[in-house]
Parts: C-alpha cells; sequence; structure tokens
C-alpha cells in the first residue's frame, strides 16, 4: 500500500504525541483487563518472588580479578552492582561490595532509573560505561564511572538518552552510534552514523565521523576486537534488516574497507589473527565454495590479499 493511502502511517512518527497517547490507551486498556482477571495478581506475585529469590545463582562476569552481579531483590528493586572475589564467591560467603547503588541513584536524581547494563573497559577495567534506562524503556544514557573511587568520572563520558550503540575502543575512545534526539537515524528510528569520541581533559571531547549509512538501512554499530596478543581489529557493523548486513575494517587511518563477505554471516570473535564467521547462506569466494551453517576461520589476508583461504573451524 502506497504510505499516503494507509490509514495508520501516524503511527508510524516515533516523536508524534499522537501516537504516544494512542499507544498510552491501548496499554490502559490492556492493564485494565489484566487488572481485572482474579488470576493476574497471584501470578504477578509468583513472578516477582521467583526474580528476587535471593537463592538463585549469582552469575557473573570477570574483570581484573573482579565478579561483578547485578543483583535485585526486595529491599533493592531497582538493584545494585556488586563485585565479590572468586575465593569469597565459591566459599559461599556473599561478601559482596556494592559498585552502584540504582536505587539511590533514582532518589539522588529523581529519575526512575534502571540499568541497562554496564561496560568495563577490558585494558582498564576500573573504568565502565553505565547504561541507565528512565523507567526501562529502550532509549538509556550512558556515564563513564570509576568503580575503585565509585563516583563518576569527572569531565568523562557522558552521552544523552536514545538508542545508541556505544562501546569502548580503548580508555580515551569510544565509538558512538547516536541515537538521541536530533541525530540522524535510520527509517526504523535507529543510529545510522558512527562516530569516534577521543577524550579531552576538560571534557570538550573530540568527534570524528567514521561513517554513514544510508536513510534506509536499519543500523549501524561498532566495536573493537583485542586478540590474544593484545593486537586490535576496529569493525563497523551497517545492518539492511534483521539477517543481512556489512561489516567494515577500519584501518590506522580510520578508513572504512568493507569485508567481502556474505551478507547473511555474523562475525562472532577474532582469534589468533582469524574472524570466526558463522554463515547464513552458501559462500562462493575464490573458487571454493562454503554452505551455509559452517563456521569458518577468515585471515585478513585471505579476505584482501593472497593469503591462506578461509578454514572450516
Amino acid at each position: 500500500m502506497n504510505p499516503s493511502q494507509d490509514p495508520h502511517a501516524w503511527l508510524e512518527s516515533l516523536d508524534s504525541d499522537q501516537a504516544a497517547d494512542w499507544v498510552a490507551e491501548q496499554n490502559a486498556r490492556t492493564e485494565s483487563v489484566l487488572d481485572a482477571d482474579p488470576r493476574f495478581a497471584g501470578l504477578k506475585a509468583d513472578i516477582l518472588a521467583h526474580l528476587r529469590d535471593t537463592r538463585q545463582i549469582p552469575y557473573f562476569s570477570e574483570h581484573a580479578g573482579w565478579l561483578y552481579n547485578f543483583h535485585q531483590d526486595e529491599a533493592h528493586p531497582h538493584g545494585i552492582y556488586r563485585r565479590t572475589t572468586l575465593d569469597a564467591y565459591r566459599a559461599g560467603s556473599q561478601d559482596w561490595q556494592t559498585v552502584l547503588d540504582i536505587d539511590a541513584l533514582a532518589d539522588a536524581d529523581e529519575r526512575d532509573w534502571y540499568l541497562d547494563g554496564v561496560s568495563h573497559c577490558t585494558v582498564m577495567p576500573e573504568r565502565a560505561l553505565v547504561h541507565l534506562t528512565d523507567g526501562g524503556g529502550d532509549a538509556t544514557v550512558a556515564r563513564e564511572y570509576d568503580v575503585e573511587a565509585r563516583r563518576w568520572v569527572e569531565q568523562g563520558f557522558s552521552f544523552p538518552e536514545g538508542k545508541n550503540h556505544i562501546a569502548w575502543r580503548d580508555p580515551d575512545s569510544a565509538f558512538v552510534c547516536p541515537g538521541w534526539k536530533g541525530a540522524p537515524l535510520s527509517r526504523s528510528g535507529y543510529p545510522r552514523e558512527v562516530w569516534l569520541v577521543e577524550r579531552a581533559e576538560d571534557g570538550q571531547h573530540g568527534w570524528t565521523q567514521l561513517f554513514a549509512a544510508p536513510e534506509d538501512a536499519m543500523m549501524t554499530a561498532a566495536w573493537r576486537f583485542l586478540d590474544s596478543d593484545g593486537s586490535a581489529v576496529d569493525l563497523i557493523e551497517a545492518s539492511d534488516g534483521f539477517y543481512r548486513k556489512t561489516y567494515y575494517l577500519l584501518d590506522g587511518g580510520l578508513k572504512a574497507h568493507a569485508l567481502p563477505l556474505p551478507a547473511k554471516a555474523e562475525i562472532e570473535a577474532y582469534i589468533g589473527g582469524d574472524f570466526i564467521v558463522k554463515l547464513a547462506e552458501d559462500w562462493a569466494w575464490r573458487g571454493q565454495a562454503y554452505l551455509s551453517g559452517s563456521l569458518l576461520a577468515v585471515g585478513l589476508a585471505g579476505l584482501f590479499g593472497d593469503g591462506p583461504a578461509p578454514q572450516t573451524a
């Protein structure tokens, strides 16, 4: 159907007050049906009790010898980001140190903050980007946090609310795909630009644009892979849809080079100088055929030069 003839086209605008009011009305209708169902209150209480059960295994991520875990319970409904040592964890002593109290932060900021994630800088894990969402929505803000000092970094990285993609490049720079209000967005409402933001001590951080996808793309993302020897590879991912994308390699001059991989492929890792690539479609490359579902070790020299052909991982 031609969009100009679609009576519901007005719902596609993310910033439309009319669309927001319509969604709020539908949510209220749904809530009224749930609240009127005699089973709902009990189900809600049971689900919350399971989610807040302190007997759950506290899964963790490890950074510089510390085990980090996000925990919610009745006393901390917004949650706390905490850490312990491996010895204490093995002993079951529950000797957790609170790194960041989201309930206290929500009270101090007078915002309904929830934690969307914490991204530690791999080579300097005491620095982290804390991603916060107001009310649990998709849009987040990101702030730089000093884990050891338990405080926000003065003049550190701070990015406004949006459906952003932000990732450390090194302790003094980050890849930023802005999805906040006023940034160029794709038709799907996601970031379509990639910027490198480099730290300045006065907080006036430097911004360099690295890539811009067309408006009809779905979204962009960027990140750094670190190999076991410390060597780094910087990648940009530009998606045309949920299952089709192009990867770009950034060279030393920050110029992006498209990788000649099929559109339906995922780069899962970078190990020993090879990309670990999962194929979701058949791929013919330099006279060799690789079947959909294959997991390949693909060297950069094999993609851009006369290096060895991809090998089944």
